[in-house]
């Protein structure tokens, strides 16, 4: 059991993961393009690497930040996380919301179901299949030239 600054804290650690645990998956795809590109010298995109980090910290500290001081993280049905309390008073208009449930935290919440979706699904992929294209046409261009001389 525990109590209501417990939970908060729970739920803001959680929501901080939720989000970031994605985005380094995203980081490392884009990080992966770069390294490509760039042959592997790590010297030619090594400092993309702490914008990758501060990005994670800008995806999700805002998000938990704003639902720790609205009182929004409250208990759910296994553990403390963004939402309303009770839980599923948004859904019964004879059960009053005691905290959470607004209609700011529903669209921020929107908003940044978006952003997740973005980062867990159109990202990767894209990067991949960016890598795909890059390696395909190296290796085709390296096969063109063999056996031709290098002009000094």
């Amino acid at each position: 059991a525990g109590n209501q600054a417990t939970c908060t804290a729970q739920g803001f650690v959680s929501t901080v993961f939720y989000l970031t645990v994605p985005y380094y998956y995203s980081s490392l795809s884009i990080y992966s393009c770069f390294a490509v590109l760039n042959s592997f010298k790590e010297e030619k995109y090594r400092h993309i690497e702490k914008w990758l980090h501060f990005g994670a910290m800008c995806i999700s500290l805002p998000v938990a930040v704003f639902f720790a001081a609205r009182g929004g993280i409250n208990p759910s049905i296994t553990v403390c996380f963004a939402g309303e309390y009770p839980f599923g008073c948004d859904q019964d208009a004879n059960v009053p919301c005691q905290r959470g449930g607004d209609d700011l935290s529903m669209v921020f919440t929107q908003i940044y179901g978006v952003i997740y979706l973005c980062i867990t699904l159109i990202i990767p992929p894209t990067s991949l299949l960016f890598l795909y294209v890059s390696i395909k046409k190296a290796n085709r261009d390296r096969n063109r030239s063999v056996g031709k001389k290098k002009s000094d």
